[in-house]
């Protein structure tokens, strides 16, 4: 296995992890789309939960704004707390990853190529 394997599967690996533990973001439903925050990686088995979206718009907004926001949110309250995978960030971070494997490739390839003195 020379060392362009080892790059393709370090990279693998990781895309295998981007999409086992995505990254996540939490909105209220009946704001219009103005109460928003990034929640962080996440396993796809255990999505985070209202609480999770509600304190992290709290700490992300400055209480004067969302005078009504309460944590945790109450029993009638919980469904407008939504978590949905950010597809933006993820799409982001894949390219990364990405780009790094090519990178990567290419000079584990010139470190091969290259006369020995």
């Amino acid at each position: 296995m020379n060392s362009r394997h080892v790059v393709f599967i370090v990279a693998g690996l990781v895309a295998i992890g981007q999409a086992a533990a995505p990254p996540y973001f939490g909105f209220v439903a009946d704001s219009g789309g103005r109460l928003h925050a990034p929640l962080g990686h996440y396993p796809r088995w255990a999505p985070p939960g209202p609480e999770d979206v509600c304190s992290a718009i709290g700490a992300r907004q400055p209480a004067a704004a969302i005078p009504a926001l309460s944590c945790p949110p109450s029993p009638e309250r919980r469904p407008q707390f939504r978590a949905r995978v950010n597809l933006i960030r993820l799409s982001g971070e894949s390219a990364g990853v990405i780009a790094a494997a090519l990178v990567g490739a290419f000079v584990a390839r010139r470190a091969r190529v290259s006369p020995r003195h």
